[in-house]
C-alpha cells in the first residue's frame, strides 16, 4: 500500500493559477509519467469539472471512437486517483449489473419450471378432452340406435 501512496505523490498533478496542469507532484512536468486518458461518461450520469472536458485535437479523436455520442460524452481523466476512483466506480456498476443478471436468472427459472408445468397440465387436459369427445360419441352412437330401433333403413323393408 505504500507503494502505491508513493505512486500517487510523485505522479500527482500539480495545475498553474489558471487552473491548468503544468507538472506532476515531484515539480517536473512529465506528461508521459503522469496518467492521461479520455474516458466517456454517460451524460447526466455524473457532474463534469471543467477542466476534464476535452478540446481540440483529443476531442476529434474522442468523437470518432465514441459509438454513442447521444449517451456518452468524452472527458478528460488525469492522475492515478481519477483513475482508481473510475475502477472502483466500473466495480461497483458490474456488481450491480451481475446482481441483476443473477435476479433475471432466478426468474426466467421459476418462469421455465411455471412453463414446463403448464405445458404438462395442458396435455394432460388433452388427453381428457379427447377421452370425452370418444365418450360422447359412443354416447351419441347409442342413442341414434335407440332411436332408430325398429324404423327400416332401406326402401326393400317397408312391406
Amino acid at each position: 500500500m505504500e507503494a502505491i501512496e508513493k505512486l500517487q505523490r510523485s505522479y500527482a498533478a500539480v495545475r498553474d493559477t489558471n487552473g491548468k496542469y503544468v507538472a506532476t507532484g515531484n515539480g517536473f512536468r512529465n506528461d508521459e509519467c503522469n496518467f492521461k486518458t479520455i474516458m466517456l461518461n454517460k451524460r447526466g450520469a455524473s457532474t463534469v469539472q471543467q477542466d476534464q472536458l476535452v478540446y481540440g485535437e483529443l476531442l476529434e479523436q474522442a468523437e470518432r471512437d465514441n459509438t454513442d455520442p447521444e449517451n456518452y460524452m468524452p472527458v478528460e481523466e488525469l492522475g492515478i486517483a481519477n483513475l482508481k476512483a473510475r475502477y472502483d466506480n466500473q466495480k461497483e456498476e458490474s456488481t450491480k449489473i451481475r446482481d441483476r443478471a443473477v435476479k433475471i436468472g432466478d426468474i426466467l427459472k421459476a418462469v421455465r419450471e411455471t412453463n414446463q408445468q403448464l405445458n404438462a397440465k395442458f396435455e394432460l387436459l388433452k388427453k381428457k378432452q379427447i377421452n370425452i369427445n370418444k365418450r360422447v360419441l359412443a354416447i351419441v352412437r347409442k342413442i341414434e340406435v335407440l332411436r332408430c330401433h325398429g324404423t327400416p333403413l332401406q326402401q326393400s323393408e317397408l312391406m
